[in-house]
């Protein structure tokens, strides 16, 4: 049955409503036959499927709500890639949407574990966190009160691999890029 209730906390509950449809089963009932047909050896087990019924990713036991939402969002994102280069694209850019469907603390976590898109799918990173609300919401700023703040994230993501930057300030981005290169000579 489809619920909104599957996830028990909070921020994970968020991020799967936004972005899928929850079905939660009773691996006695229903759940019996999908068990057997994903491969379903432990419980908890959540399988994630595209719109067409296709699995995308599949994990089993606990884990905290922002790693479960890391793994969701690579293993989406690889399977996406995997797609996109059996139909012969071969210029793919990663952009892991900072800001969209996402609090600001998970917009954080995802900053933080920056190098797992770049290593887990083997693709160009691009961030863009050119006055996003985590800069204005956690600093308590305006937009345009948020250069400081997008400056040393772009920064933190450079360091994190991310090789393009999307930004509204171009000349103090280009500042901040040259500054990060001559450093990491």
């Amino acid at each position: 049955m489809m619920s909104n209730k599957v996830f028990p906390q909070k921020e994970v509950g968020d991020f799967m409503n936004a972005k899928f449809i929850p079905l939660k089963l009773d691996a006695e009932k229903e759940g019996a036959a999908l068990a057997k047909q994903y491969g379903v050896k432990a419980y908890p087990t959540y399988v994630v499927m595209d719109g067409d019924g296709k699995e995308v990713a599949k994990f089993s036991g606990y884990m905290d709500g922002p790693k479960f939402i890391e793994k969701v969002t690579v293993s989406d994102l690889s399977e996406k890639l995997r797609r996109l280069r059996l139909m012969g694209v071969s210029d793919i850019i990663i952009d892991p949407g900072f800001g969209f469907s996402k609090t600001t603390e998970q917009n954080f976590e995802m900053m933080r574990n920056l190098q797992l898109f770049k290593s887990s799918l083997g693709a160009p990173v691009l961030v863009g966190v050119s006055r996003k609300s985590m800069i204005t919401k956690s600093l308590g700023i305006t937009p345009m009160e948020a250069l400081p703040g997008t400056i040393a994230l772009d920064t933190i993501a450079l360091t994190r691999g991310a090789s393009i930057l999307r930004v509204h300030d171009v000349s103090e981005a280009v500042a901040a890029v040259r500054m990060y290169e001559l450093s990491t000579l």
